[in-house]
């Protein structure tokens, strides 16, 4: 039985880096016409001595600081912008990998399953958005996230000082993560509200917090070290009122007109689905229905969202987020909760993408 488990996660873990040898060699080949260039330049400025707010008014410049003390050796050591592309996409490629590494372990660590750990795992680092495998906002983003989740996980089941370390790391990445998405503020706000009252972990809640209020203070060290609050105040009214960028609200109503397309065919497969979970909850057990039952009614939902949706990547991962959702909550053990938290955080992950981009439910991928 030792040895099934010891070449289950063998095996699990090899598949996975094989899995990045292959993202690592697509880096050299690819190309993106789109906005992977307009990152990488964003950063570049901010090296050469361009302020932040002041002398940049897009509104997709918070995270970039994040990436300067990297660009910086790049630059120390190569004297020139050549091959800053591919240096970006390797070192997205390495925050992925360690991103997925660690959502692995925490997964085989509750299931000793090496199927169960390998899925969600391979997804980190097969997704992103709008295929910029790149350090895009949206990327960044979604790695904070879901590794700050990880860390808080993990730091629930030890003690100590190695808990303390582990909780004041998550409440970093989840600052990045805000600093990647501001709309992901408001969530994360939501969440330790909900943590701090509703769970009864205080004390982690507020090492979390401190993680993240100790990140804010650097934050603002870097933006005070060259504006002053004047001038910062000057630029913010341009930053706000960026013609690129369409109103929170407005893009909030496209993404729900582009939802409600989809609720009639939607209503009757998650009925169905809810009608399965609860009687697997009332029997104590899951049955072997829903497996069958999901993977029809995600099918159907499919084919149906490819006539709905423009972008096929939204018209495949929305019929299946939807299916699922019903059973996260049949169970209450500890890996459904891992589950259901996993879950939850990517949704507000995807409300954040949808608020800050003016692609509709498009964002919402995630």
């Amino acid at each position: 039985m030792k040895e099934t488990k010891k070449w289950n996660w063998t095996g699990s873990a090899v598949i996975l880096m094989l899995l990045v040898f292959i993202l690592a060699a697509r880096c050299f080949f690819s190309f993106c016409q789109t906005d992977e260039s307009f990152y990488a330049a964003l950063i570049h400025r901010f090296w050469t001595g361009d302020r932040m707010i002041t002398d940049e008014w897009n509104t997709t410049q918070f995270y970039v600081p994040l990436l300067l003390p990297f660009y910086s050796i790049f630059m120390a050591i190569r004297k020139t912008t050549e091959g800053a592309l591919l240096f970006l996409r390797l070192l997205y490629l390495l925050f992925s990998a360690l991103t997925a590494f660690k959502l692995f372990r925490l997964i085989w660590k509750e299931t000793e399953d090496g199927f169960c750990a390998l899925v969600p795992a391979a997804v980190i680092l097969l997704f992103c958005r709008a295929n910029i495998y790149g350090v895009s906002y949206y990327n960044l983003c979604m790695l904070c996230c879901v590794s700050g989740f990880c860390s808080a996980a993990d730091a629930l089941g030890n003690y100590g000082k190695k808990q303390t370390i582990q909780l004041l790391w998550a409440g970093i990445l989840f600052a990045c993560a805000v600093l990647c998405d501001p709309f992901f503020a408001p969530f994360l706000i939501l969440l330790l509200i909900i943590a701090f009252f509703g769970t009864g972990k205080k004390r982690e809640t507020a090492l979390a917090t401190a993680g993240i209020a100790g990140m804010a203070v650097l934050y603002c060290a870097f933006l005070f070290s060259g504006n002053s609050l004047g001038e910062i105040l000057d630029g913010i009214k341009y930053v706000l009122d960026d013609p690129e960028s369409s109103s929170v609200w407005d893009n909030l109503i496209s993404a729900v007109r582009q939802m409600a397309s989809l609720s009639k065919f939607v209503a009757i497969p998650a009925a169905g689905m809810t009608v399965i979970a609860l009687r697997d909850k009332h029997r104590g057990k899951a049955s072997q229905l829903w497996v069958p039952y999901m993977l029809i009614q995600a099918a159907l939902l499919t084919c149906t969202a490819v006539r709905t949706i423009t972008n096929l990547c939204d018209a495949i991962v929305m019929p299946m987020t939807v299916v699922a959702f019903p059973f996260l909550f049949a169970f209450r053990d500890r890996q459904t909760r891992l589950t259901t938290g996993l879950y939850l955080i990517g949704l507000l992950n995807a409300a954040a993408y949808v608020m800050a981009s003016n692609t509709g439910v498009d964002a919402g991928a995630v």
